[in-house]
């Protein structure tokens, strides 16, 4: 209904995710404070690793695994309301959706929250990662308001850019996952 409404809506969605992040961030620093996780951070590496790996497999068509998802309608207390707050809403809702994700880097980076025990290391990690993840959504609302459709070159170079994906999660995991299992913090400085 218009460019600028538009762009808020985006907007605000992107807002959602690092909020939503951001707790998370606040609630794994806590954990690790109180639970002394900085001593679990070896298995986590290693999680993130080997999640690393299989999603990079999957990227490349070596695995097929498909992601679990859903189809059914968005829960009444966000259709319920004005445009602005749906868009809100759904953004809090998908940074939930964003934990599981085929994204090892934040695994890495809860490790890394956990290990520091520090609330506001983990809120402002976060919040800086969800930034990060509704950027690309922001780029693609700027670009469609200017009159450019991004996704049509996104989706005749998806091959490309899924297999690119791919061989970089591998070779990333090829790193994480020795410091996780076979050789430690000292590997990996």
């Amino acid at each position: 209904r218009g460019y600028r409404r538009g762009f808020v809506m985006a907007l605000l969605f992107g807002l959602g995710l690092p909020i939503t992040i951001g707790v998370y961030g606040v609630a794994v620093a806590y954990l690790g404070e109180i639970l002394y996780l900085d001593q679990a951070t070896l298995i986590m590496w290693l999680v993130a690793g080997i999640a690393a790996y299989l999603f990079g497999l999957s990227e490349l068509g070596l695995l097929r695994w498909a992601l679990p998802s859903y189809t059914g309608p968005l829960p009444g207390t966000i259709q319920q309301r004005g445009d602005y707050l749906k868009a809100l809403g759904m953004g809090l809702l998908l940074g939930n959706a964003g934990i599981g994700c085929p994204n090892p880097a934040f695994y890495v980076l809860l490790t890394y929250i956990a290990g520091s025990g520090s609330l506001v290391t983990g809120l402002s990690q976060g919040l800086i990662h969800g930034i990060g993840r509704a950027t690309p959504l922001l780029a693609l609302s700027i670009l469609a308001v200017l009159g450019v459709n991004a996704t049509g070159w996104l989706l005749a170079k998806r091959e490309r850019i899924q297999a690119a994906v791919g061989w970089g999660l591998i070779a990333w995991a090829s790193l994480v996952i020795p410091k996780g299992y076979l050789f430690g913090h000292a590997f990996w400085e």
